[in-house]
């Protein structure tokens, strides 16, 4: 996490939190209708995947100390 996200007050990182899950959520509709498939599936495929790589990305990053961003 960026040093401005860490450095928020606890309000506005929630609602960073909301609005990254809320961007997942768009995209993996998007590519449902795209693709002609289930959105329910698509959304819940990308939303799981998509925090889960954001918290993997977060926590190797703070493992070896580095910040991006």
């Amino acid at each position: 996490m960026s040093a401005a996200i860490l450095l928020a007050p606890s309000d506005q990182r929630h609602r960073d939190g909301d609005d990254r899950a809320r961007r997942l959520a768009l995209a993996g509709w998007l590519s449902a209708r795209i693709g002609a498939s289930s959105v329910r599936v698509a959304v819940t495929r990308i939303v799981i995947g998509g925090t889960a790589g954001l918290g993997l990305t977060y926590a190797i990053g703070r493992a070896f100390g580095t910040v991006v961003g």
